[in-house]
């Protein structure tokens, strides 16, 4: 029971993280980019491929003009590769930095 209420947490945070990115709030949004691989390492990584990314990708064309977002976000992305699986799905963080 315990098991299933922290996998139940970490979901319902995962959400809120996800959620937060699409946040019209800078801050908002900083408190999620911080915490991107925090997310991939809840999602796994075929979520993390087929889901994280393409929101990062996207939320960079919305936050390209706010410096601290962006540094963080690159900072992050620098991270993500360790959530990611074997070193060939790496080639996925190219997308976002097109």
């Amino acid at each position: 029971m315990m098991d299933e209420m922290d996998e139940l947490d970490q979901i319902s945070r995962v959400a809120l993280l996800i959620d937060d990115l699409s946040n019209e709030d800078p801050s908002a949004k900083l408190h999620s980019i911080k915490r991107l691989t925090q997310i991939a390492m809840l999602l796994g990584p075929e979520r993390c491929i087929e889901e994280l990314i393409p929101m990062v990708t996207e939320l960079i064309d919305k936050i390209d003009n706010n410096p601290e977002l962006m540094m963080n976000l690159a900072e992050q992305l620098g991270q993500l590769s360790k959530y990611l699986g074997p070193d060939s799905n790496s080639v996925h963080l190219l997308k976002p930095l097109e």
